[in-house]
């Protein structure tokens, strides 16, 4: 296994292949790795959710591989998904100032407790960054979450969110914003 990153902890993209269930996959989403390190996510394939998990010791150069601790679900039938709505900025919304507050209002038919993420894609990089995950979030509250890399005056930013209430993860649409023109100096033009 290899060094995720160097502070050893916090968000990556792509991990690596790993043998799940008897089929090679290679993970193309986020996963959180926590310290101690610790690389969770869920997997969506053929229409079901596997939620999976690998505990690796840390060594001096690096992590050491323990194994992998897999432990797949079987999604509940009777789950509903978690639905994400009503985000603020709304879709294609001009002349927002810099680093605004993304809102969006979540539900599950089930009541469970959900956790929501959200992201922005860098176009720069052309790849996509956490903005923030917020755990433990009550069915019917609108949660929100500063846009802190929004710093470019009359820019084109890009936004979603996952919710996920431990069995399913919907990903919202994308849905994107123009910051205001940069403003005039005081007593300047």
């Amino acid at each position: 296994m290899r060094k995720l990153n160097d502070n050893n902890y916090g968000v990556v993209g792509v991990f690596e292949t790993m043998l799940l269930l008897g089929i090679t996959i290679s993970l193309m989403s986020t996963v959180m790795v926590t310290a101690p390190p610790v690389v969770e996510g869920v997997l969506h394939r053929l229409g079901q959710y596997i939620e999976w998990k690998i505990d690796a010791e840390m060594k001096k150069d690096g992590y050491q591989d323990q194994g992998t601790n897999t432990t797949p679900t079987t999604p509940d039938p009777t789950n509903n998904p978690p639905t994400a709505f009503s985000p603020v900025p709304f879709d294609n919304q001009f002349n927002l100032p810099i680093k605004p507050t993304l809102k969006i209002s979540v539900q599950d038919l089930d009541k469970n407790l959900l956790t929501v993420c959200f992201y922005w894609k860098n176009i720069t990089t052309d790849s996509r960054q956490l903005i923030k995950r917020i755990d433990n979030v009550a069915s019917g509250d609108m949660v929100s979450a500063v846009f802190e890399q929004a710093i470019w005056y009359v820019h084109h930013y890009h936004w979603w969110v996952t919710v996920s209430d431990g069995q399913a993860m919907v990903t919202s649409p994308t849905y994107s914003f123009t910051t205001m023109d940069m403003p005039s100096p005081p007593g300047g033009k």
